[in-house]
C-alpha cells in the first residue's frame, strides 16, 4: 500500500485533533479529511468511493445521528475499495467481533490511537 490518505470520523473535536497528530507524526505526506458527523463523512464516502482507493477510514463507533454500525452496514454498498479500521473508546468484546466481522475492517484500535499500532495494521493490509 503506498503512503495512505485518511478520513477520520469522530464526534469528539479533541479527539480528531490527536488522531490527526499521530498520523502527520507517522505519515506526513497523508492528506487528511476530518469529520465529526458521521453522516456527512458517509455521504462524501458514497459520493467518491471510487476515488478513495489509497484512503483509510478511521472510525468511531460511539457517535450520535449514525453510529459506527450504521456507517458500517451503509458503507458495504461501496466498500470494495475501502479500508477501514475501528478506533474506539469502546472496549467491548462484543463490539469488537461485530465490527470485525465486515470484511472490509482491517483493525481495531482502543483509543487513544497510537501512531505506530496504525502502522503495524496498515503494514498488514
Amino acid at each position: 500500500m503506498r503512503t495512505p490518505n485518511f478520513i477520520l470520523i469522530d464526534d469528539d473535536k479533541i479527539m480528531l485533533f490527536l488522531i490527526e497528530f499521530e498520523i502527520k507524526k507517522h505519515f506526513d505526506s497523508s492528506a487528511i479529511a476530518s469529520y465529526v458527523r458521521s453522516d456527512v463523512a458517509f455521504n462524501f464516502i458514497y459520493d467518491h468511493h471510487n476515488e478513495l482507493e489509497d484512503t483509510v477510514v478511521l472510525l468511531d463507533l460511539n457517535m450520535p445521528v449514525m453510529d459506527g454500525f450504521q456507517v458500517l452496514e451503509n458503507l458495504k454498498s461501496v466498500s470494495h475499495k475501502l479500508k477501514v479500521i475501528i478506533v474506539t473508546s469502546s472496549i467491548s468484546d462484543e463490539d469488537r467481533e461485530k465490527a470485525m466481522a465486515y470484511s472490509f475492517v482491517q483493525g481495531y484500535i482502543n483509543k487513544p490511537l497510537k501512531g505506530l499500532e496504525l502502522k503495524r495494521i496498515l503494514a498488514n493490509i
